[in-house]
């Protein structure tokens, strides 16, 4: 069984958001074959996700209830784990913990900036990013071309 774990600074914004997209898309896909989770580098210790990430969420039918941020650790890394750095300076960080392939890898090309203390507007213009994202790691996922 493949595990993704999206990987990103504090785990309050970015990967949490990008893990519960990924998530929604693989259960309407009826993939149940993937575990999903999201952790940080830099954790601040119980941190919560982002108000404007929950909200961002909600606005697109996900709802995510509160979490504490996870900091990444080699216990969660197994033999299947793929890590998915949402910046390449992410990836360069974790390089060798897992495989990884950052955002930027994607065909997005980007790495994604953080939203971290802006207006709703800009978390709902990364929901959108990520969401895109989302759906090519899904098809990549059923075609068997993600490990």
């Amino acid at each position: 069984m493949l595990k993704i774990i999206f990987v990103c600074t504090g785990n309050t914004c970015r990967s949490p958001m990008a893990s519960a997209i990924l998530k929604s898309k693989l259960k309407k896909e009826n993939v149940d074959n993937v575990i999903v989770d999201s952790a940080g580098i830099m954790v601040e210790p119980n941190s919560k996700t982002s108000t404007n990430t929950i909200q961002a969420l909600k606005n697109m039918g996900i709802n995510i209830r509160t979490r504490r941020a996870k900091q990444l650790t080699k216990k969660m890394v197994t033999k299947n784990t793929l890590l998915i750095p949402i910046t390449k300076a992410h990836a360069e960080y974790v390089k060798n913990v897992a495989p990884t392939k950052s955002l930027s890898e994607f065909s997005s090309g980007i790495d994604l900036p953080d939203p971290y203390g802006q207006d709703l507007i800009v978390y709902e213009k990364c929901a959108k990013i990520l969401d895109f994202i989302c759906d090519e790691i899904v098809d990549l996922i059923k075609k068997g071309e993600l490990k």
